[in-house]
Order: C-alpha cells, then sequence, then structure tokens
C-alpha cells in the first residue's frame, strides 16, 4: 500500500482522534481561564506519580509511604517518559503527554483496522470514534497508561488476527510490565495459541519468553524491597486495597457508590461506567472474537476482585469487546448512533472538568 493510500485509509479515524484530543484540551483551557480550579491541567491524580517515577527513579526507605509505595506502578510507561525528556530535553510531565498521544493515534489505528477487518469500515469508524470520545477518554491524554496498555492490547490482537504469534510474544511482555491487567493479555494470548493447535511445549515456551520482562521487574522488587511482590504489598499499606473474590468486590464497588461520602461525583460515573460496560460486554458476547471477548471479561473480573476501587470508568475504557458491541449498535441502528456518540462526548466533557479541576471536587 502505498503512503497516499495509508493517509487515504486511516485520515478519518486519525481525525476523529485528534478532534477528540483538541476538544479536551480546549476543555482543561477553559477550566483554567475561568478560574474554576488552581492549576487546572492534565497532569493529576496518578499522573503526577508517574513523573517523579521518570524524574527520580523508585525510591523505598522500608516504609511503603510516599514515594516509597510507587512500586505499585509498573515501570514501562515512566521510562520511556524518562528516555523521551532525556533525549528531548523537555520536562517529564510534557514527555509523558507525548508519549500518550503518540500511543493514543497509534491505538486508534489498530483499533479501526482490528474491527474494520472483520467488521467493515462503518464499523471501524463507528469503533474509534466511541473509543476517542469514551466518558473517561481524557486519561488517554494524560500521563498514564490508558494509551501505552491500548496500543499494546491492540498489537497482540492483530497479531492473533493474522496468526503471527510469535510476533504476538513483543507487546504481551511489554503489557506485562505496563500494568497488571496484561496477566490478563498473557492468559488470552495463551489460550489463542492452544486454540490453533500449538504444541504444548510451544505454548510453554512461547508464554515464559513473554513472561520474561515481568520476571525482571519481580527480581528488581526482590533486591530493592526484599519481596518480589512489593507492588502488592504497597497496594495493602498505602492505599489500603487488597483482592478480594469477585463477588465481594462488586458489593463493595456498589455500596460504595451510594454510601461514600468521598469524591461522590466520580463514584456515582463509575457505577454507571461500569453497569453500562457490563451490559455491553454481554450484548457483545456474539459480535467479538474469543479472545477479544475473554480479554474483557478478564479485565472486569480483575477490577472488580478488589475492596477499594477508584477510577472504574478508565479501567473499564479498556474493555475492547464494547466497542464491538457499539459498532454493531450504530451499524444496526443507524439513528441511534449519533444520540450514543453526543451522550458520550458530553459525558466524557464533563469527566474532563471533573479530572482537571479535583482540587476542589476532593
Amino acid at each position: 500500500m502505498l503512503a497516499k493510500d495509508y493517509l487515504k485509509e486511516y485520515a478519518a479515524p486519525v481525525g476523529i482522534f485528534i478532534l477528540s484530543r483538541l476538544c479536551i484540551f480546549l476543555i482543561i483551557a477553559l477550566v483554567s481561564m475561568y478560574g474554576m480550579g488552581r492549576g487546572a491541567n492534565i497532569s493529576q491524580w496518578d499522573a503526577k506519580n508517574y513523573i517523579s517515577i521518570a524524574e527520580q527513579g523508585y525510591q523505598f526507605d522500608g516504609t511503603y509511604r510516599g514515594q516509597s509505595a510507587y512500586i505499585a506502578y509498573f515501570p514501562l510507561l515512566p521510562a520511556l517518559m524518562s528516555g523521551v525528556s532525556a533525549s528531548t530535553g523537555v520536562q517529564a510531565s510534557t514527555a509523558g503527554i507525548m508519549v500518550s498521544a503518540l500511543f493514543g493515534i497509534l491505538s486508534v489505528i489498530l483499533l479501526y483496522r482490528l474491527i474494520a477487518n472483520t467488521k467493515g469500515r462503518q464499523a471501524g469508524l463507528i469503533a474509534v470514534s466511541m473509543f476517542s470520545f469514551y466518558p473517561a477518554s481524557v486519561f488517554l491524554s494524560s500521563s498514564y497508561t490508558e494509551s501505552l496498555f491500548a496500543f499494546l492490547v491492540l498489537t497482540t490482537f492483530l497479531c492473533i488476527q493474522k496468526k503471527q504469534f510469535r510476533w504476538a510474544i513483543v507487546p504481551v511482555a511489554l503489557a506485562c510490565i505496563t500494568r497488571p491487567t496484561g496477566a490478563i493479555l498473557g492468559i488470552v494470548y495463551l489460550y489463542s495459541l492452544y486454540k490453533d493447535k500449538y504444541p504444548l511445549y510451544k505454548i510453554a515456551f512461547y508464554g515464559f519468553l513473554a513472561g520474561i520482562p515481568f520476571y525482571c521487574f519481580l527480581f528488581f522488587q526482590y533486591l530493592q524491597y526484599g519481596t518480589a511482590f512489593a507492588f502488592m504489598k504497597a497496594q495493602s499499606v498505602f492505599w489500603n486495597q487488597h483482592l478480594v473474590p469477585v463477588w465481594e468486590g462488586m458489593f463493595l464497588f456498589y455500596k460504595d457508590v451510594f454510601t461514600s461520602t468521598w469524591a461522590v461525583p466520580m463514584r456515582y460515573q463509575d457505577g454507571l461506567i461500569c453497569t453500562l460496560v457490563i451490559f455491553l460486554l454481554v450484548y457483545a458476547w456474539k459480535h467479538t472474537p474469543r479472545h477479544i471477548w475473554y480479554f474483557g471479561l478478564g479485565v472486569v473480573l480483575l477490577t472488580l476482585s478488589s475492596d477499594k476501587i477508584l477510577g472504574m470508568g478508565r479501567y473499564m475504557m479498556l474493555v475492547f469487546p464494547i466497542y464491538y458491541a457499539l459498532a454493531h449498535l450504530g451499524e444496526k441502528y443507524k439513528h441511534l448512533y449519533p444520540y450514543m456518540l453526543v451522550v458520550s462526548a458530553m459525558w466524557c466533557a464533563l469527566i474532563t472538568v471533573i479530572f482537571s479541576i479535583k482540587e476542589l471536587v476532593f
């Protein structure tokens, strides 16, 4: 395919994503301009912690408090931020936005290609628009792992779709040092090898290769923190988060939604987003390749396997079967699609405002 053919093919999905980013940055600029928040900006919440790791590395004083708890954040994103900062001279905060912008654009290209290959161009564009204007898509432009992880997951899915299983080892391996959900991608990858009738020794070997970066991360934690699972201990000590059975986590999550007096606006939105995603995941069963559907299910179950969840909206953004479901609904009920997009975009605007003025809201 010639360069002009690529431009013609991908101009629309990339344009949709860029438009969504311009809207988000315009909202943040207006919020800051009219004094609605002190220091309204795109680098809030966990983004500041990733910036700290990129600038100073992992630090441990034996307490798992403050910066000593940042081992809970996996290393690939801050490593990329640090590399971009060192090579360009920009601050780590700017480097994080640059990294997220790059992988955000690549992610929409891959999402479009993945769905268009089997469902057609129109379905691919609907999926990209719903992903770009997803309610919590502001996280795709901040120093968070969402854009990077989406790129790695979608790269894996495309490799599986084309039966390029050897190449898939690379994105799976990198996903496992991007965020804990990478383990779900690893399981789905092994499942795909099994379904393609790979011999067990090859499945085990490919799985071992895909896990090497994560094993190195565990070894680093053992040397630096005295335990290979310091990231889990940090979650427990500093954030008071623990793994629980899914049903218990779901009960506690919805209980928090209706009874918590802290971060109320985000709690209500998290509850609504989680509910909608679960319904869309069920609907997507008939319209999504099995390995992608199982990945989505795994993300939901792993997220709900915690006794304390805040930020459900951004976790659910990477349940990719919902975009198959939304693409199918948008094609089947063409009159419904514009309303879906407008509601999602307005919701995205609201969450962007809340995100950028967290000091006032929380």
